[in-house]
């Protein structure tokens, strides 16, 4: 779990401070002028718009954000969802399409899947069976997490077929597989 910007987090309130004493200063600068403060303001306002829109946008996958200094293809270089949060959604659908009976689900990535398991109902939780096993499950989840240690989690077993992805701003962070014979 030692992954991603949680190790950092004590560090935003002086980031915040900083920021907030650089806008202080520049807008002192301008003082008496109105272009400056003017131009300052648009920035900042159409920043904010333009990150709450996305947030709002992408909700409630907003911890997948990057922006545009990350580049193209950010799937191939940063891991997308490592805390699982499109887990639940996952196994909420393939519930949904296995109206009933025990479930047979295992995990293509590293991701936890038993947490997400404990988030659903009593009633829902009795009906999933995570295994280990690479043979056996009828459905597969990968949300991609682990790749960067462990090479392509892409490809699967030709048995399976794409049933359900979820993207966020046009990047992967989730695919779930069926196969009949498991």
């Amino acid at each position: 779990l030692y992954n991603g910007w949680r190790q950092l987090y004590f560090i935003y309130p002086a980031l915040i401070f900083l920021v907030v004493r650089g806008v202080v200063g520049v807008w002192e600068l301008g003082k008496g002028r109105t272009l400056p403060r003017v131009l300052i303001g648009t920035l900042l306002t159409g920043t904010l718009l333009s990150v709450g829109h996305w947030m709002w946008k992408a909700h409630p996958y907003q911890n997948v954000y990057f922006n545009v200094f990350a580049g193209l293809d950010v799937r191939y270089r940063f891991e997308l969802d490592y805390w699982g949060l499109s887990n639940r959604e996952a196994l909420e659908h393939i519930l949904a399409r296995e109206q009933e009976g025990v479930v047979e689900i295992r995990a293509r990535s590293f991701t936890p899947l038993h947490y997400s398991v404990m988030m659903l109902r009593p009633e829902e939780r009795a009906r999933v069976n995570l295994i280990r096993e690479s043979t056996g499950p009828h459905y597969l989840v990968n949300n991609y997490f682990g790749w960067k240690r462990h090479g392509d989690l892409s490809r699967v077993d030709e048995r399976y077929v794409l049933v359900h992805r979820i993207t966020v701003n046009g990047e992967i962070i989730l695919s779930i597989y069926y196969t009949e014979g498991g």
